[in-house]
């Protein structure tokens, strides 16, 4: 073998495998569908969340006595009046 056959094959082993842009495409397409899951993961705890306090609040709200309720829908009311003023 040659000196300069030599120095190609040292040349390559030492260099890294050069990777494809295809290869490289996949990884990053795979990290991304992971990303993905996760936040699908996490926004259907929040709508989980969400709807089990939506739940709560009106299983409370069914306990409210009709004098609370005409107290609660009057200052809603006011409170809107309030707003519309102020715009």
């Amino acid at each position: 073998m040659s000196d300069a056959a030599a120095d190609e094959e040292a040349t390559a082993a030492a260099a890294p495998a050069a990777r494809h842009p295809a290869a490289d495409r996949l990884v990053s397409l795979k990290t991304q569908r992971q990303n993905l899951k996760r936040q699908l993961q996490q926004a259907n705890r929040e709508v989980r969340n969400e709807e089990k306090k939506r739940q709560r609040l009106m299983r409370r709200a069914g306990k409210l006595s009709s004098a609370d309720l005409t107290w609660l829908l009057a200052r809603r009311v006011q409170s809107e009046q309030s707003e519309q003023m102020s715009t």
